[in-house]
């Protein structure tokens, strides 16, 4: 889509600035249930920079005045290479104003006004933890392979962006997770998510494939950080391609199935509020996430062989 090379993210403010305005006007309208047209504030978006601690992007020698500008560049240059789209970007927004507004609808009072400034730094920090998150930020590979220099900071996650791309050939592709059922017996392993979409439901433990890993390397990983329990794969369960399953964008899964490995306790993590180990016939198909009853429940089948929905509308 651009036709000119940037050797900066932030060079991409400019354009990112229209954008970013943007998806707040909507945000804002969709919750205030009200056409709102707004700029978002360079303090808003410094102070949400500084929240999501993603700080580092700015670098030292720049001006506080001026993170606003990383925070424009950083959210154009996740949508530019598809690790974003413009729906997920209002739904997030739009979900932690939500949450986190308590003036009254349709008022306009100065008071008002700072309830709005406040959610909305909580809002774009979301966003911005959402976006860093897409990103890796771990140099460990290479300071254990000897590449790393500990002067060269070409291991940051600012450098980094401008390097892992989602777009083939010029055309944009859609981003890649991975989800696992982990079973202990008639147990499946399930989180409850602690940031939208789908906010305090249950799901499958998994995540966003990083650049330079496996899929294999990236769901042992995100089990891991989201439950702290180790995994041994056992095979492929599928792949979910359906480009509604997600209401961030076209985000296709592959799911594996897995075991346990050690006696680690299940503990929530990283996105994760709670990680717990849920008897089969207790999951309660109206608290899961995205269409992970569909996958539970192609496991089971696969498994029996008979076809059966062991999914039931009761327990968590």
């Amino acid at each position: 889509m651009l036709e000119f090379e940037v050797k900066d993210f932030r060079e991409l403010s400019g354009i990112g600035d229209s954008l970013v305005n943007l998806i707040y006007s909507l945000a804002l309208s969709n919750t205030l249930k009200r056409p709102v047209g707004k700029r978002a504030p360079n303090y808003v978006l410094s102070k949400a920079l500084a929240a999501s601690n993603l700080r580092e992007l700015a670098g030292k020698r720049v001006d506080r005045s001026e993170m606003g500008d990383v925070v424009e560049a950083l959210i154009f240059d996740a949508w530019i290479k598809n690790r974003i789209t413009l729906e997920a970007c209002v739904v997030i927004l739009a979900e932690n104003l939500a949450e986190n507004l308590k003036c009254p609808e349709g008022s306009n009072t100065r008071r008002d006004a700072r309830e709005i400034r406040d959610a909305s730094i909580q809002a774009f920090a979301a966003l911005l933890k959402f976006i860093g998150d897409s990103y890796s930020t771990d140099t460990d590979d290479k300071s254990d392979n000897g590449d790393s220099d500990a002067g060269d900071n070409s291991g940051t996650a600012g450098d980094r962006m401008t390097e892992c791309f989602c777009i083939c050939d010029g055309h944009k592709a859609p981003a890649v997770a991975v989800d696992a059922v982990v079973r202990k017996g008639n147990r499946i392993l399930l989180i409850k998510r602690k940031r939208g979409p789908f906010k305090g439901k249950f799901a499958l433990p998994g995540g966003f494939v990083e650049c330079g890993e496996t899929t294999k390397e990236a769901i042992i990983r995100e089990v891991k950080e989201e439950t702290a329990v180790d995994i041994e794969i056992e095979g492929l369960l599928g792949v979910y391609s359906n480009p509604e399953r997600d209401p961030r964008g076209h985000v296709i899964s592959i799911c594996y199935t897995a075991t346990v490995i050690g006696e680690g306790k299940e503990k929530g993590g990283d996105d994760a509020e709670e990680a717990v180990f849920v008897d089969i016939e207790e999951i309660n198909t109206d608290n899961l996430a995205f269409d992970h009853f569909r996958i539970i429940n192609e496991y089971l089948e696969d498994i029996t062989g008979d076809g059966k929905c062991f999914v039931k509308n009761a327990g968590v």
